[in-house]
């Protein structure tokens, strides 16, 4: 039906654009008749198609014999050995179709596939105008054939007629005669009709009855030579063979088209014969089954169900109105009503389908999207397609399962919200991992295709680490936010359970750890063993740990047995406000995490104090709200369209790391859209340090977007506080980023003087202004800033000693010129990494007039 409907579609918008002064109407829709220059023809002429009550014609692209045969056969003439001619006699009038694709079997012209895509109807004139020869043999009276679609023909007066099928008189005996007649020595000769057509050649028999004897139809009893207008239905003979096979309900797909084993007729092995499916209402999900028990990707379609209906020889419908609901792992699963079970079910209904070859093998997984294979949307390979998973529920015990089955061992994280632009199905929804399983599809889910998510929106993805991780490093894993959780320590790269059997009620050890982690106030880390014993090895070493320890890998260790462990460490950690720069109290804990000195509990929002401290203005370490979460800054630069990156996380601003090297001009395009600047010229600048070193907290470090994004928290990232970007110990450097500011920015190495002609230099990077550094500053360098303002550089005194602006990054530092250089940015000079004392100056002056 929705082939049919989308040439209907077709016929309408070619003839709504072809209708010309010169058009010729007609009555019956998909009429075709051939056209000479003394007007309509007999056997041979210009081919026209009725299209909307109007007579057009067809251009001869991809025409060919297959296509001729059609249309002689629709007229009733002979179709075999009919010949196409290209660029026949010009016609007139609208052209409805730029070509087809026939098989040479169809019926009539509009069964056909219209052809689209060789060369639009608006670009072929009448001088290609497709033609047809159809043959002028007339046939031998009393011969029989069977035209496309079985149908019988009987040869009357030496022209082709039809036999009349009337209150279903014809029988299978009579189908047995013909099929005799024409050479098909038939084990299951089967009777069937069809309504009769308007293209239809004349009826000329009718009340056939034979006994199975006769050789020819014509010497069967009850006959009626005349043309009957008020017939009906025609007669159908179906000529069927038996063909053996062995495995009971095994499948396969036949067609004598295509070499190509994903398309075909869907025939089944029941009773020892190979037999057709009728599937009437549910083809649809029979030829996914099908497909899936072929082994091939489970995703088949109805494939030109009836031009393809009749691939000889024809074999018996061994299965009915099957119906399957598209779950089943095989046919023999679906229902069905039995061989012959529906009299309405004939070979017109055979099933034909096209399968998509395999793209992946079962449940494998890759990343897509991402900047590595280790980093992107997770994809799953389902009944051979790659599809996504829904990102609802996604959290860190999913990510660790996909991150194991890609064989990275290392830290993992999750990524909500990942697009999917090729517009792969969703797979998997409301995945729900214990952690431990060796593949995805092991976790358990409501079903493959089960799902409600947002497609191309709410997918999940991952970042994976392929090293485990840096020895001594802390983590913890198993709690309901990052600061509670069972210890993991890192030892010879690989991360092991810390047991607790040794772990002392002074709490040394907890505080060691919540110290690691960058919690600051030591007396809220507890000791606590609840947390389950997880899946990494036991560390093979007791850790104690003394009140001056930093760190566990400081702490004292000592050898044991791993299977005298009683139980493991856990460690819940705490922070207030002012120390931890995160106010969201299931980030840095809910139970007292944001306690003040006024002993001011919270249980929301750390900045949410009122119902329990109502004067504010005493509590000096509660941080009252900086601003709007999803809020972003740059930093560190002389105007706010430069500088290092800092996001709004629940009230309060916080860094943005690089570890993994994903931010790229996608990533600032959007930081800059944001921000209300131009999109055009952004970037990330490669040494954040240039602006200083930030303070505060990481809340964010991994974060991949299309580009597309109004605001930098619509792209995928990671958890607000779940990074990859250090500890204070070790941290991983910011992001910085450069948007264009039509009324700041400058000229990359221009250079400029806080005075007219004397002052500190400023020199311009990323489109801001910078000083530059004392350090190595001489009278040969002040020269070249000065000959670089029109200054006369043999005058230039450099000067040392000016103060640094808290607010000006440091751009340049032990600058060497020469003297020859045209500007500061020729010379050599260093990148510094942390300010220095004094910035560079000058005393410029001007060339004295000869």
């Amino acid at each position: 039906m929705a082939v049919k409907m989308h040439r209907l579609m077709l016929h309408a918008s070619f003839c709504l654009l072809f209708v010309t002064a010169n058009a010729e109407d007609c009555s019956t829709e998909g009429n075709v008749r051939l056209v000479s220059a003394d007007g309509v023809a007999e056997n041979e002429g210009r081919v026209e198609v009725c299209v909307n009550g109007v007579w057009g014609t067809v251009c001869d692209d991809r025409w060919g014999a297959s296509d001729a045969r059609v249309v002689c056969h629709q007229l009733g003439l002979v179709a075999d050995y009919a010949d196409a001619i290209y660029r026949y006699n010009p016609g007139s009038g609208p052209i409805h179709f730029s070509g087809f694709h026939c098989f040479g079997n169809e019926n009539r012209l509009f069964d056909c596939a219209i052809e689209q895509n060789s060369k639009n109807v608006t670009l072929c004139g009448h001088n290609q105008d497709a033609g047809v020869r159809c043959p002028r043999v007339p046939c031998r009276d009393n011969d029989v054939r069977l035209n496309g679609g079985n149908v019988v023909q009987v040869c009357f007066n030496q022209q082709w007629g039809l036999v009349c099928e009337h209150l279903y008189s014809w029988s299978s005996i009579d189908a047995g005669v013909v099929c005799d007649q024409v050479g098909i020595h038939s084990q299951l000769p089967r009777a069937a009709r069809r309504p009769r057509q308007p293209y239809d050649a004349s009826v000329v028999l009718s009340g056939v009855r034979c006994t199975g004897s006769e050789t020819r139809l014509t010497n069967c009893s009850v006959m009626q030579r005349d043309d009957f207008d008020a017939c009906e239905y025609v007669a159908v003979a179906q000529c069927e063979v038996k063909e053996s096979c062995e495995v009971p309900n095994s499948i396969r797909l036949t067609t004598t088209w295509f070499r190509n084993r994903t398309i075909g007729r869907l025939e089944m092995c029941s009773g020892n014969v190979w037999g057709t499916v009728c599937g009437n209402g549910a083809a649809r999900a029979i030829a996914v089954v099908a497909c899936r028990e072929l082994n091939h990707a489970a995703n088949g379609t109805l494939f030109l169900e009836r031009i393809l209906s009749f691939v000889p020889p024809l074999i018996p419908i061994t299965r009915t109105n099957m119906v399957c609901s598209g779950n089943e792992t095989n046919l023999a699963n679906c229902s069905f009503d039995g061989v012959y079970g529906d009299a309405n079910c004939q070979h017109r209904d055979d099933l034909f389908i096209t399968c998509m070859a395999r793209q992946c093998t079962e449940n494998n997984i890759r990343l897509r999207g991402g900047h590595e294979n280790y980093y992107g949307r997770v994809e799953i390979c389902l009944h051979g397609l790659w599809g996504t998973v829904c990102g609802d529920r996604w959290d860190s015990r999913e990510a660790a399962v996909v991150c194991r089955q890609l064989h990275l061992y290392g830290s993992s994280y999750t990524l909500k919200s990942f697009p999917n632009p090729d517009g792969l199905p969703i797979h998997l929804d409301n995945v729900n991992c214990q952690g431990n399983e060796s593949m995805l599809n092991e976790c358990s889910h409501p079903g493959i295709g089960n799902e409600n998510c947002a497609e191309g929106y709410e997918e999940a993805g991952v970042i994976c680490t392929d090293v485990m991780c840096e020895d001594g490093a802390v983590h913890l894993v198993g709690g309901s936010d990052i600061s509670r959780g069972r210890v993991e320590f890192c030892y010879r790269g690989k991360w092991y359970t810390v047991c607790a059997s040794t772990w002392r009620d002074s709490g040394y050890e907890a505080r060691v750890v919540c110290k690691t982690l960058d919690y600051n106030v030591f007396r809220y880390g507890e000791f606590i063993s609840n947390f389950g014993r997880g899946f990494s090895p036991i560390l093979p070493y007791q850790i104690k740990c003394g009140v001056d320890d930093l760190s566990l890998k400081q702490c004292t260790k000592t050898g044991f047995d791993t299977s005298e462990c009683e139980h493991v460490a856990g460690v819940i950690c705490g922070a207030d406000c002012q120390s931890s720069g995160i106010t969201d109290c299931t980030v840095c804990g809910d139970r007292v995490g944001c306690r003040t000195q006024y002993n001011c509990n919270c249980h929301s929002r750390c900045y949410e104090f009122g119902d329990c401290c109502p004067d504010v203005s005493t509590l000096k370490n509660c941080v009252v709200k900086e601003c709007e979460s999803g809020e972003i800054r740059l930093v560190g630069g002389l105007t706010n369209s430069v500088g290092r990156l800092e996001l709004c996380a629940n009230g309060i601003w916080g860094r943005v790391c690089n570890r993994l090297q994903y931010w790229g001009p996608v990533n600032a395009k959007v930081v800059c859209r944001q921000l209300g600047f131009s999109e055009v010229g952004s970037y990330v600048v490669d040494n954040a340090t240039l602006f200083g070193e930030s303070e505060r907290n990481a809340v964010m470090g991994e974060v991949h977007c299309t580009g597309d994004e109004p605001e930098l928290l619509e792209c995928s990232h990671t958890d607000i506080g779940r990074h990859l970007c250090g500890s204070q110990f070790n941290p991983v450097p910011d992001i910085a980023i450069s948007c264009y500011d039509e009324v700041s920015s400058c000229e990359e190495g221009e250079v400029r003087l806080s005075k007219n002609s004397s002052g500190h230099v400023e020199y311009c990077q990323h489109r801001t202004w910078g000083a530059v550094c004392s350090e190595g500053w001489d009278d040969i360098d002040a020269g070249v800033a000065c000959s670089q303002l029109g200054f006369n550089p043999a005058d230039a005194i450099a000067k040392g000693n000016f103060s640094l602006a808290e607010s000006i990054p440091i751009f340049l530092s032990q600058v060497e010129c020469n003297g020859s250089e045209i500007g500061l940015k020729d010379c050599v000079k260093t990148m510094p990494n942390a300010r220095c004392e004094f910035a560079a100056g000058v005393m410029c002056k001007r060339s004295s007039p000869s």
